[in-house]
């Protein structure tokens, strides 16, 4: 209201103006003098009064004019929010349908291969959480990989886990040779129950196999609030530092940890320059990897995938890497009775 009252006001101030300006145009009209507009004094200080009350007009009015869309739109931002809210969840709920629909794909697969219905749903998880965040190496790209192995007899599909309580802190697993992502959960599982138990826990694991993404099963025990160091060793693809045989795998160390906010700290990363998992993803797609990362059969750098499948990878920062290597093969081979 405050406002309307100042506008009547500039724009009776401004008609006054306008009648004074207007008499200058009658009197320069009636005698003809076109002079007096351009150098009478009194006319030029009215017009350019008039000039400034018109802009003080314009602007006066444009500022109304913008007040009132902020006010209109404050009352409309609750609609806008829902929309947003509604366009949010349409697309995470074509997100999840699409989810679901892989999801029970992956199931029916593993379920045709032999697993469990609940087994078939930890593997599915795992697969899925892994193209999730990116690490396709570990993902779908893996699905035959698995398949294979269950066909050969490599992974037991039926396994009989063994858990052999150590000490109320301690515990030692037998997967049976089952698919890795079932030997994984068993042993996360465990872990949380001794650690919340004791405060410390450690858990070994023996005749399991490939179980994909670290932090995917590290994140678990961390969203329990608890501090995780996570070791496997792998087959032989790294070459010790300076040599270009295999020796080592490529054995990933992962850590999390809470950190005071809902985002926690985890570190999943392999000892070798690349994973195993992208250099198979990029022989399957006919690209390069970089150079630097592997040697061929015969030792030379390569950026052909195929060839340094065939070849060695070589470990990071040199010597230290394959000490990392060697570290790993001793706490996740030798210490709990597994392959090394």
């Amino acid at each position: 209201i405050s406002y309307i009252k100042i506008l009547l006001l500039l724009f009776v101030v401004k008609f006054i103006f306008q009648f004074v300006y207007g008499y200058f145009n009658i009197f320069d009209s009636f005698y003809h003098v076109n002079y007096v507009r351009f150098y009478s004094f009194p006319f030029l200080l009215v017009g350019l009064i008039k000039g400034i009350l018109d802009f003080i007009v314009v602007a006066f009015i444009t500022s109304i004019i913008v007040i009132i869309i902020k006010e209109y739109y404050k009352k409309l931002k609750p609609i806008n929010v829902l929309w947003k809210k509604f366009w949010i969840t349409k697309l995470y709920w074509k997100a999840n349908l699409h989810y679901n629909k892989i999801n029970k794909l992956l199931e029916k697969i593993f379920t045709k291969y032999g697993l469990s219905i609940q087994h078939s749903k930890i593997c599915s998880k795992a697969l899925i959480n892994a193209e999730l965040v990116g690490a396709y190496g570990h993902g779908l790209s893996r699905m035959k990989m698995y398949c294979d192995r269950i066909k050969k007899k490599v992974i037991n599909p039926k396994p009989k886990i063994k858990i052999k309580k150590i000490s109320q802190s301690i515990s030692h697993i037998d997967a049976n040779d089952s698919i890795g992502f079932v030997a994984a959960d068993v042993a996360i599982k465990t872990l949380v129950k001794n650690t919340k138990k004791t405060g410390i826990g450690m858990v070994g694991v023996k005749n399991s196999g490939h179980y994909g993404l670290s932090s995917y099963f590290v994140e678990q025990a961390v969203k329990k609030n608890l501090m995780v160091w996570c070791f496997t060793n792998a087959p032989p693809a790294i070459a010790p530092y300076g040599a270009k045989k295999t020796l080592f795998g490529t054995n990933p160390i992962c850590f999390g940890t809470p950190s005071g906010n809902k985002v926690p700290f985890i570190l999943d990363t392999s000892v070798s320059m690349i994973n195993r998992g992208k250099i198979r993803v990029a022989a399957n797609l006919g690209h390069k990897i970089p150079l630097g990362v592997a040697l061929d059969k015969n030792g030379k750098p390569t950026t052909n995938p195929i060839k340094a499948l065939k070849g060695v990878q070589l470990p990071i920062a040199g010597f230290r890497g394959s000490g990392l290597a060697w570290m790993v093969d001793i706490l996740s081979g030798v210490m709990t009775g597994a392959n090394h």
